[in-house]
């Protein structure tokens, strides 16, 4: 199966008064039309400005270097012009924060609609308002010739609202240009658990009705395991192991996907302590001299902190970047991943 996105050898670096922060360092990635990849990392990790690479959307003071693939064309070195016909029609993106997001001067229909007619400028006024209110609908909101008059701060104050609008980034950037890349930065935070269960649903069908294939920024472990095919884990702005989900999730084998596993509270009924992942994550404009988790894992030996590990296939299609890979504990997974989920064959790796 051909690749929709891939990434070789990307780089994303930040020039700042004090040092050059290497945000994303050597990502290859590939995406395939119709999976959803998660990247998973704590805060800082480099998994949002690798989302912005791809949509390159980076400030001024950013650098990129590598490929990004789109069907097999190199996008990275496109003039901003050429990228405006891209975004919304081939790849679009969720950010992180709807009410930030949306205009709050525009009402929410204003929007929709100003979104419909990027990709569609001819069409009529009332095909127009009728598009909007059929997106509307189809994402669930309700009574959605009054709601289209509001604006965003009308939706404010509960999770319902922010859910709602949501929703409505969704469908105003993906359902209404049907794009067939996704873009997902975190798009469950700040939501409680029922609320991040209709987002979900509605990734989910995306995905489904228009073939698009997501790529799902996140730190909820719980949200990878019911929606992804495959995962990538990322740390000081490196990918350290890849694969389907239910075989890492299993059986991890790099230190820090253990560790984040581990950090998660149960409610299995399990007897178990808590675990943290002790110290903080390095400083990215100036990283350790080998591998940058050495100095949190208590796997590290002196080879550890001299060199940097390569990324290592350990079963086919299941990478990690580990030095120690022979001495990790054995792990049980303690996240139950569903039936057919990360189930995905041929499992691609650039």
């Amino acid at each position: 199966m051909s690749n929709l996105l891939e990434l070789q050898n990307l780089h994303v670096s930040y020039h700042t008064p004090r040092g050059t922060v290497q945000a994303v360092r050597g990502v290859d990635l590939t995406l395939q039309p119709g999976e959803v990849l998660a990247i998973v990392g704590e805060s800082g990790c480099g998994k949002s400005a690798l989302c912005k690479a791809i949509m390159r959307l980076l400030p001024d003071n950013a650098g990129i270097e590598g490929k990004i693939l789109v069907n097999g064309t190199d996008i990275a070195p496109y003039p901003e012009k050429e990228l405006q016909k891209l975004r919304g029609r081939l790849f679009s993106m969720v950010f992180q924060d709807p009410m930030t997001a949306l205009n709050p001067s525009m009402t929410i229909g204003a929007q929709i609609a100003e979104a419909v007619l990027v990709h569609e400028p001819k069409i009529s006024r009332d095909a127009l308002r009728a598009r909007v209110l059929e997106l509307m609908e189809l994402v669930g909101i309700d009574r959605p010739n009054a709601r289209m008059k509001l604006y965003p701060h009308n939706f404010s104050g509960g999770m319902r609202q922010r859910a709602v609008l949501a929703i409505a980034q969704v469908l105003a950037i993906a359902l209404a240009s049907r794009a067939k890349i996704l873009l997902a930065d975190e798009p469950t935070t700040a939501l409680d658990v029922t609320i991040q269960a209709q987002i979900l649903d509605l990734l989910r069908n995306l995905k489904d009705k228009i073939n698009s294939s997501i790529m799902l920024i996140t730190h909820d472990l719980g949200v990878v395991a019911n929606v992804a095919d495959r995962v990538s884990v990322m740390y000081a702005g490196q990918i350290i192991e890849y694969g389907l989900v239910h075989e890492i999730f299993k059986d991890p084998q790099h230190p820090y996907t253990k560790a984040l596993l581990e950090s998660l509270p149960q409610l299995s009924g399990r007897d178990r302590a808590l675990h943290s992942i002790k110290g903080s994550p390095p400083n990215l404009a100036h990283l350790p001299e080998g591998c940058p988790f050495s100095p949190r894992c208590k796997y590290a030996c002196d080879l550890c902190r001299r060199e940097r590990p390569a990324l290592t296939e350990v079963e086919p299609g299941h990478l990690a970047r580990c030095h120690r890979l022979d001495v990790t504990a054995s792990f049980q997974g303690l996240i139950e991943v569903p039936d057919g989920a990360g189930r995905k064959e041929d499992t691609p790796h650039g």
